[in-house]
């Protein structure tokens, strides 16, 4: 096993979920931060954002807690709407974690994640 993936193992940080409404549909962000606050990240994500399309998403952060493992908790969550990834024709910060998803399904599995249930192997249909 690496040493990048031995450092991830057993690591505590920040996982969030944030709700970026665009012009044509809603999505949200799957991440993790070392930013002392989620609002920082926030901003680094709908600058970029406006930087590329010129346009300004509304923005909320629908969760942002500490999470033991959250390199794995993160992958997970990746991995299990791995189906529902948002392509962008231009790439700005964050895009490549985000997901078209409802609401209510990726804060209950968010949830249900960080508090330790495995989802590994199933995906979401």
């Amino acid at each position: 096993m690496s040493s990048k993936l031995l450092d991830m193992i057993g690591s505590s940080g920040k996982l969030y979920v944030m709700r970026f409404i665009l012009p044509d549909k809603t999505v949200y962000k799957i991440g993790m931060t070392s930013e002392p606050r989620a609002t920082d990240r926030l901003m680094e994500i709908v600058r970029s954002y406006y930087n590329v399309y010129r346009e300004t998403p509304i923005a909320k952060i629908m969760r942002y807690r500490s999470c033991d493992d959250v390199y794995a908790v993160e992958a997970m969550l990746h991995r299990y709407f791995k189906d529902y990834k948002c392509e962008f024709k231009k790439p700005f910060d964050g895009c490549t974690e985000i997901f078209e998803i409802d609401e209510e399904v990726v804060i209950d599995v968010y949830d249900r994640a960080r508090d330790g249930e495995d989802f590994n192997n199933v995906f979401y249909k």
